[in-house]
C-alpha cells in the first residue's frame, strides 16, 4: 500500500534554509512568507483577498463570522462531509439544515436544496467530496435567486476544476485545509479567499490582531478595535506556510 502523505525528501532542506536565513518564526502582519503564499494562492484562483489561518476549521470559523451569522439563522449544509464543514457555525447559534447527497458523487443534491430554504436561511455550504466538484452552476443560481451566501469548503479539492474554473472561485467565500493528509499539506493550516473586502475585513479582525488588523481595518465601525480585533489568534505557523508554498510551486 502506498504511504500517504508521500515523503518529499527536500522539505527538510526547505525548512532548514528558511530558519538558517534568519526568517521570522512569528509574523504579526501580512509580510514575509505569509504575503508570498497569500499572493500566490489568490493569484492562482483569481481572487482579491486571501487570509492564512491556523487550520481549515479556523478558516471556516472565520468565514461564518465574516458572514455575520446570528443565533436562529439557518445554513443549508451537505449531509455527507467532515463535521468541520459546518460545526464551526454552531458557535454562533446557527441552525444547521442538512441536505441529502447524490448517490454517485456524495456531493450535495442540488435538486433538494430549494425545498429546504426558509425565511431564516442565510447561506449554503458545500464540500467537494474526494476532490469531485459539486454542481457549482446550480448552487450559485439558487443563491442568486434566493439572495443567499455561498461558502465553499474546498478542503478535498485543491486545484480541482468545475468546467474551466477552480473550485473556490464560485462562492462568496472559500476555505481550504492544509492539514497533513490533504492534497496540499503543511502539517496544519488553512486559507480563506474572497472578493468581498467587507468579508475579508471581518475575517481578519476575528483572528488576526496587532499589525495585521491595524493594516486591514478600514470601516468606521471597526477602527476602535483595529489594534485588538475581536481577540482571537488564528495565525498559521510560518513553517507550515513555507512547506505549502514549496508544494504549490513545485
Amino acid at each position: 500500500m502506498r504511504k500517504w502523505p508521500p515523503k518529499i525528501p527536500e522539505l527538510g532542506d526547505v525548512v532548514k534554509k528558511y530558519i538558517d536565513d534568519d526568517n521570522p518564526l512569528s509574523i504579526t502582519d501580512d509580510s514575509g512568507i505569509y504575503l508570498e503564499l497569500e499572493e500566490e494562492f489568490s493569484r492562482i484562483h483569481g481572487r482579491k483577498y486571501a487570509l492564512l489561518c491556523s487550520s481549515g476549521t479556523a478558516a471556516l470559523l472565520s468565514a461564518y463570522f465574516a458572514l455575520n451569522l446570528r443565533s436562529g439563522d439557518e445554513v443549508i449544509s451537505t449531509a455527507f462531509t467532515y463535521h468541520a464543514t459546518i460545526s464551526p457555525a454552531l458557535i454562533f447559534g446557527v441552525k444547521i439544515v442538512f441536505c441529502d447527497v447524490e448517490d454517485d458523487t456524495g456531493n450535495i443534491d442540488t435538486s433538494l436544496i430549494e425545498s429546504l430554504i426558509t425565511p431564516k436561511t442565510k447561506a449554503i455550504v458545500t464540500n467537494d467530496m474526494w476532490g469531485h466538484p459539486c454542481d457549482k452552476d446550480k448552487i450559485t443560481a439558487i443563491c442568486r435567486k434566493h439572495n443567499l451566501r455561498y461558502i465553499e469548503d474546498c478542503s478535498h479539492a485543491h486545484f480541482a476544476k468545475y468546467g474551466d474554473k477552480y473550485t473556490g472561485t464560485f462562492g462568496d467565500i472559500a476555505c481550504w485545509s492544509f492539514q497533513g493528509s490533504k492534497m496540499i499539506g503543511g502539517g496544519e493550516g488553512g486559507i480563506l479567499l474572497t472578493d468581498d473586502f467587507k468579508l475579508y475585513e471581518r475575517a481578519v479582525l476575528f483572528g488576526h490582531y496587532s499589525w495585521r488588523s491595524l493594516q486591514t481595518a478600514k470601516s468606521s465601525e471597526y477602527l476602535p478595535i483595529a489594534q485588538t480585533g475581536f481577540g482571537l489568534k488564528l495565525r498559521m505557523h510560518p513553517l507550515s506556510a513555507v512547506i505549502v508554498l514549496h508544494l504549490i510551486r513545485n
